[in-house]
């Protein structure tokens, strides 16, 4: 399993602050608020997004997983 914590989190066009994005390989497994450091979790800074279970960081044209 995979962490990466961001900024903003884009979801069917919501946007969230301070998100925590859980990855099994490639798919998105859960996501929830940043509300403490975890260990072994990323930091990715500015927005990504989730698109077909999948995570898009736009600011740096990227996919995750």
């Amino acid at each position: 399993m995979r962490r990466i914590a961001c900024n903003y989190l884009i979801v069917d066009g919501k946007k969230l602050t301070n998100q925590v994005v859980e990855l099994d390989g490639e798919r998105v497994i859960s996501y929830y608020p940043l509300e403490e450091e975890l260990a072994m979790t990323e930091w990715v800074d500015g927005t990504i997004e989730v698109v077909n279970l999948k995570i898009v960081d736009k600011k740096r044209n990227l996919q995750y997983g």
